[in-house]
């Protein structure tokens, strides 16, 4: 799922869409997760989340998709940002992904 994401400062479509899949590159069935959430940091030194494990939406469980839709807020800062999601399971054990490196999301200025 390695993947650039580029949205202009203040917009909040397109959505963030995922499709995860398991190591043999199938779709992970995410039917009984518990919850799958998404956060961004800036790239750099400074590795406080902007967006910190705020909740995603499953759109297709036994496909592997799901998706983040952008809130008030969360892109009005341009700059390059690292991102992932997180899936916790019924036991409680969770799983990142992408499972190396991150989502590279990209805020551009806008011209207003």
């Amino acid at each position: 799922m390695t993947q650039q994401i580029t949205i202009k400062r203040n917009d909040r479509r397109p959505y963030i869409e995922a499709s995860f899949t398991n190591p043999d590159g199938q779709p992970l069935n995410l039917t009984t997760a518990t919850s799958i959430t998404f956060t961004m940091s800036p790239q750099g030194t400074d590795t406080t989340p902007l967006i910190n494990a705020q909740p995603a939406i499953i759109t297709n469980a036994t496909q592997g998709l799901a998706e983040y839709r952008w809130a008030a807020g969360n892109t009005a800062t341009a700059g390059k940002f690292y991102a992932e999601f997180t899936i916790t399971w019924p036991d409680g054990s969770t799983e990142t992904h992408p499972t190396s490196g991150y989502l590279l999301v990209h805020i551009t200025r806008d011209l207003t």
